[in-house]
């Protein structure tokens, strides 16, 4: 017992003479230091462990910030520091979003960043109303949690950075979202940074509770995840699913108005060969990716579109067998504006509704349809349509996908006898508890079809591609990822990412995935802890209200 007291005297010491030393540190350059540790533990970086320790350096600064006389001004000077560091975050991690449109990627993440700032801020005023008793300092997780579950449900939604995201590249630490999803990363994360800040940084001394606290919050869930890992047991039904990445450039190549356009027919051709290179008797589906049909097809009477006949007649009809998802580009007509507030009006055509949609085609079977449904604000809609309707001219333009699109309410998965998948498309596989809804309705694997050419070759693509672990843990289903250009490959139900093409090439692959119909924790509630962290939060935050400062 003796030595363990010597030891952690010596800690004690060293963590005064580390404190004084950061100290010393101007304000802003330890929000910069705090978004780097982000950055560096970030996907695609193999060192995620510098997401345990990269907020603690905003900790430091609000505990200096407490501490010192600022003329009132505390609240004001620590939003500042909190913005300064959440900036830099955005701008290292997701300064690729410059490539789809330069005044759209500034604002993104100035716009993102300052509504980060928010729950930051508003947990240490109500730490501050409160008397900033010890515990008051986990009123951090509550309000950020609270944040990323509305950042996850609203118009405005850019999740890119939902924290929990951060374990995507290491799907082994991952493997317990199943039960909690991301946002039970984002609590692990947080927990973390301010369990190691009491004990390195805190003006108190650490007690030995504090650190076996720790090591256990450490080391338990990655045990556990590790035990989740290799216990998983590979379900034995499967289906073999082809999938092509036909590497069409979107900014010169594929839309009409490109400068170097490929006709559509020739596009569709370019589809249907790669396909047939891996097509065989045991195929169930081919994956051709998001808008690989842009042709603004109409969906009243579908089947009878030029270009769907000539995908039946040229391919599917050689192979009845096989069932292809595919993305395209519709539309449905409406007898006024008011059916749909994102409705659009042309003279000749009346009022209208313009979708990305997957459409599920066999030969002499009815089609099915999905509308994507997580659309990206100011790209593909215009936030809350039905009140900023006379804005939607300026929605950003990204070609055949873009301009205040309609969506649908409900998740529908694509269904044949033999399986069931979730058609999710592009952005939607960002967010864990939206995905859940195709699994309710029975797909018992993902179907990702994206476009990531947008971003050109940056970590846009490559984190992208990395999300997808943490769906495929999150409802333990394999996934089949189809991509325009940027990274198609499979994904199974443990989260192992398996044959992925090169970023710019073309490329089919094929595989026997596995399918599952069990349906986890986290399928059947998705996020509960937001929603507990919601709870909490607003409670909290009237409790503040309320009570008199100290």
């Amino acid at each position: 017992m003796g030595c363990f007291k010597l030891f952690f005297n010596k800690i004690n010491t060293n963590n005064k003479f580390t404190v004084q030393v950061l100290n010393k540190i101007p304000l802003w350059l330890l929000a910069v230091l705090g978004a780097v540790l982000l950055w560096a533990g970030w996907p695609m970086s193999p060192l995620p462990i510098f997401l345990a320790v990269g907020w603690i350096p905003l900790l430091m600064a609000e505990q200096r910030i407490a501490e010192n006389d600022y003329q009132g001004r505390k609240g004001w000077r620590f939003w500042r520091i909190t913005y300064l560091f959440l900036l830099v975050w955005n701008a290292l991690t997701t300064w690729w979003i410059w490539h789809a449109s330069e005044a759209g990627g500034v604002f993104a993440i100035l716009a993102n960043a300052a509504l980060q700032s928010i729950p930051v801020a508003a947990a240490r005023w109500s730490k501050n109303r409160l008397g900033n008793p010890d515990w008051a300092i986990w009123l951090l997780p509550a309000y950020w949690i609270a944040f990323e579950y509305l950042h996850l449900n609203w118009d405005l939604s850019w999740s890119w950075l939902t924290l929990g995201n951060g374990l995507a590249y290491w799907p082994v630490l991952a493997q317990w979202y199943e039960y909690t999803g991301a946002l039970g990363g984002s609590l692990w994360i947080l927990s973390l940074n301010i369990l190691i800040f009491k004990i390195f940084f805190a003006k108190e001394k650490p007690k030995t509770s504090h650190w076996l606290t720790t090591t256990a919050v450490l080391i338990v869930p990655v045990l556990f995840s590790a035990f989740l890992y290799y216990s998983y047991k590979t379900p034995e039904q499967q289906a073999e699913v082809v999938v092509i990445q036909p590497n069409i450039d979107p900014y010169t190549e594929k839309f009409a108005d490109s400068p170097n356009f490929i006709p559509l027919e020739e596009q569709i051709a370019r589809f249907i060969q790669l396909s047939e290179e891996k097509i065989t008797l045991q195929t169930q589906w081919v994956l051709w990716p998001e808008t690989a049909v842009d042709a603004l097809v109409g969906e009243e009477n579908i089947e009878n579109e030029a270009i769907i006949q000539q995908i039946q007649e040229q391919f599917l009809k050689r192979y009845p067998h096989v069932h292809l998802l595919t993305g395209i580009t519709s539309y449905k007509l409406y007898e006024d504006a008011s059916t749909s507030p994102t409705a659009r009006y042309k003279a000749g055509i009346g009022h209208y509704d313009v979708f990305n949609t997957a459409l599920h085609l066999q030969y002499g079977k009815p089609t099915q349809i999905y509308h994507k449904s997580k659309l990206v604000p100011g790209v593909e809609q215009m936030p809350y349509p039905a009140v900023f309707k006379f804005l939607m001219s300026f929605v950003i333009d990204l070609g055949g996908t873009s301009g205040g699109m309609g969506s649908q309410s409900t998740r529908t998965a694509f269904a044949t006898p033999a399986s069931v998948v979730a058609p999710v498309i592009c952005y939607e596989s960002i967010y864990g508890d939206f995905t859940t809804g195709f699994m309710r309705d029975g797909a018992n694997f993902i179907g990702i079809i994206t476009n990531d050419g947008w971003w050109k070759n940056s970590p846009g693509h490559r984190q992208h591609w990395a999300y997808a672990s943490l769906r495929a843990i999150e409802n333990r289903r394999d996934i089949a990822r189809c991509a325009n250009t940027g990274i198609s490959g499979f994904v199974t139900g443990r989260g192992d990412r398996q044959q992925a093409t090169a970023y710019w090439t073309q490329a089919v692959l094929s595989k026997q995935i596995k399918l599952n119909n069990d349906k986890t924790l986290y399928t059947r509630f998705g996020d509960y802890i937001g929603i507990l962290a919601a709870v909490a939060t607003f409670g909290l935050f009237l409790f503040s209200l309320v009570k008199t400062k100290h």
